[in-house]
């Protein structure tokens, strides 16, 4: 009886550390390049976002067809806490259609990573995957992770995002699109862009919701 009550939450534990190592796995393939990025271009802004996204498709030399993760991920993804969202978030690269000046890369980890220009101030925008496309749960701070290089090259997480807007929304310009500036890390959001802006909590390994644990340990 014993084992039957704690299989589950050994299951979850292991799941989560999965996830874990994931994480650390592509965040550190993905800075060895980053490290580069300072010398050979001094700064990245919009205006060199592409060849930015040359040069590390140059060092892993894997570059892949963007439609396979459209298919993969546009409206398909999960919120932090793994309810279906039908949210189109405009910084979630993988879900760009192909031809929208998107590269998408496979790392040797597995993991994917996807870049974009963006005419924003996140300049060129960057989605993860750190268990590539076939594996789950594809739920944002769980595998899926989103990031922007500043103009110092530094990879940053993403605190905001651009979405389509809502029907009841009157804030929204011509576009129908919305950017929202502070988005929730949370066990009790009920937003369906949540949990978009978790990499900053997976970086410094602390849970947003729970003091005294690791992001990896709170994990819905």
């Amino acid at each position: 009886m014993v084992v039957a009550l704690t299989l589950p939450a050994l299951i979850e534990k292991y799941q989560h550390k999965a996830l874990e190592t994931a994480f650390k796995k592509s965040y550190s393939e993905i800075l060895q390049i980053t490290q580069y990025l300072p010398d050979e271009f001094g700064s990245c802004s919009y205006s060199n976002a592409q060849d930015v996204i040359k040069f590390f498709a140059s060092k892993y030399n894997k570059v892949s067809d963007n439609i396979v993760y459209y298919s993969k991920y546009n409206k398909k993804c999960k919120t932090y806490t793994k309810q279906n969202t039908t949210a189109i978030i405009h910084f979630n690269v993988l879900a760009s259609p192909s031809g929208n000046e998107a590269t998408t890369i496979s790392l040797p980890s597995g993991a994917v990573i996807g870049f974009r220009e963006h005419n924003s101030n996140q300049n060129l925008i960057v989605t993860i995957d750190t268990n590539g496309p076939y594996k789950g749960p594809n739920a944002f701070g769980h595998d899926l992770f989103f990031f922007h290089f500043d103009n110092e090259c530094k990879l940053v997480p993403q605190t905001g995002l651009i979405r389509d807007c809502e029907e009841n929304e009157s804030d929204c310009g011509d576009s129908g699109w919305k950017w929202v500036p502070n988005i929730d890390c949370s066990k009790i959001s009920t937003s369906n862009t949540n949990v978009f802006s978790c990499g900053k909590f997976a970086i410094s390994n602390t849970c947003p919701d729970e003091s005294g644990k690791t992001y990896w340990e709170c994990l819905p």
